[in-house]
């Protein structure tokens, strides 16, 4: 499995399953991670509550966006959005 990993933020379970086929019928070797929400999702990326112990500097070598989420629309949860740095990590709202 490529240690690189896969954010996918998707609301639908129906969407969820169709990224894990394509991922897997393409043998696309990336671990996905989950995130429900654009919230999930920040949280996540930044590190924060239940993600504490990850790494930020490790960041998702993919992000898919669901652009119609329930609360903030994808173009608006992608303002703020961690970006790598130089000697670390790096952030950008």
């Amino acid at each position: 499995m490529n240690s690189k990993r896969a954010l996918l933020v998707e609301d639908r379970p129906s969407d969820i399953a169709l990224t894990r086929r394509a991922f897997e019928k393409n043998r696309i070797s990336n671990r996905l991670v989950f995130a429900e929400d654009e919230q999930e999702a920040l949280v996540y990326l930044f590190a924060a509550g239940l993600h504490t112990g990850r790494n930020p500097a490790k960041l998702p070598a993919l992000v898919l966006l669901d652009l119609k989420l329930p609360r903030v629309d994808g173009g608006g949860a992608n303002r703020c959005v961690p970006t790598p740095a130089p000697g670390g990590c790096g952030w950008w709202c």
